[in-house]
């Protein structure tokens, strides 16, 4: 690497090695989305910010909208009822990238999870990671 200066001063060299750190906005107990609007993903990066982002929810390309360091999906259709996959990837503009998968229900809303179903559930998520 070489570079030239005209001024004298101060100078940084900084090296970002660092991947983008992913991770979902109030998760719901076991995982259970049934009560909730949207999913909120939150990605940081500690230096050149995110360049690239990909969700794809069961393998299938996922739309959300991004406001600063939060990517928002909106529940719908293509979210129906049962256990899903969330992938993530996510890359900084040094080329630093992470993924990160999630695993969540959804089941008929207002639902309400009694402690038997919720220790299931835990349970069967545990075995899965």
């Amino acid at each position: 690497m070489q570079a030239s200066f005209e001024r004298l001063g101060m100078l940084q060299l900084v090296v970002d090695t660092i991947a983008p750190i992913i991770q979902l906005v109030h998760t719901s107990p076991a995982n259970n989305y049934s009560n909730e609007k949207n999913l909120m993903i939150e990605v940081i990066d500690n230096f050149t910010g995110v360049q690239k982002f990909n969700a794809l929810l069961d393998g299938k390309w996922l739309m959300c909208s991004r406001k600063d360091d939060y990517y928002l999906y909106q529940l719908d259709g293509h979210c129906s009822l049962g256990e899903h996959q969330l992938a993530v990837t996510a890359e900084d503009e040094a080329g630093n990238s992470s993924t990160k998968i999630f695993f969540f229900t959804r089941e008929l809303p207002n639902k309400k999870l009694n402690k038997k179903k919720h220790k299931a559930l835990t349970k069967k998520r545990k075995k899965k990671e």
